[in-house]
Formats: structure tokens, C-alpha cells, sequence
């Protein structure tokens, strides 16, 4: 959090999910069940954005969470994450297994 403080933008987040803290890493389902349990979601209503297959998409998919990956294979700016969100292409998921 500090980071996130020295850049100014700690408090554009809800909630902050630190894996020392909660004592397990990604992809353990239970630290993905850690943030929605902070946020007050479900995981439907959830989509965790990461650039690891293994740890971001796999992790977050076994914990029930919509899972994109961040990059050329998947969504690469903010504004094609804003329209996702915005128009509920949730179900347009990259699947690691194709």
C-alpha cells in the first residue's frame, strides 16, 4: 500500500489484497476468495485483469472469477477493459486451453 500511496492512487481501490497477509499466493484460489470477501461480491461479479496465464487466469478461474488476460492475446489497453466491463463481455473470455 505504500506504493500505491507514494503514486497517489491508493485510494482509487477498494480493497488491497496482500498475500503475506492473507498467507497464500496466486493462483490458490483462496486469495481471489480473499478480495471478493472484501469487496461484499460474489465471483460472477467479479473479473480479476492479470499477465500470467498460470497464476492470474487459472487462479481466478478455479476460484469462480471471469479471468482476462492482460496483453496482446487479450485485452491490451483501458479502454478496450472499459468497454468489456461496460457492455458485459465477461463471457468473451480468452480460454488458455484453445
Amino acid at each position: 500500500m505504500q506504493i500505491l500511496d507514494g503514486l497517489h492512487v491508493g485510494h482509487l481501490f477498494d480493497a488491497i489484497i496482500i498475500s503475506a497477509e492473507v498467507g497464500v499466493e496466486k493462483p490458490n484460489r483462496c486469495i481471489f476468495e480473499a478480495a471478493l470477501e472484501a469487496l461484499g461480491i460474489q465471483p460472477e461479479e467479479a473479473v480479476h485483469v492479470g499477465d500470467d496465464r498460470r497464476n492470474d487466469l487459472w487462479g481466478a478461474r478455479d476460484a469462480g472469477v471471469h479471468a482476462w488476460l492482460w496483453g496482446p492475446e487479450g485485452v491490451s489497453n483501458f479502454a478496450d477493459l472499459a468497454t468489456r466491463v461496460i457492455h458485459g463481455s465477461r463471457l468473451a473470455e480468452w480460454d488458455p486451453d484453445d
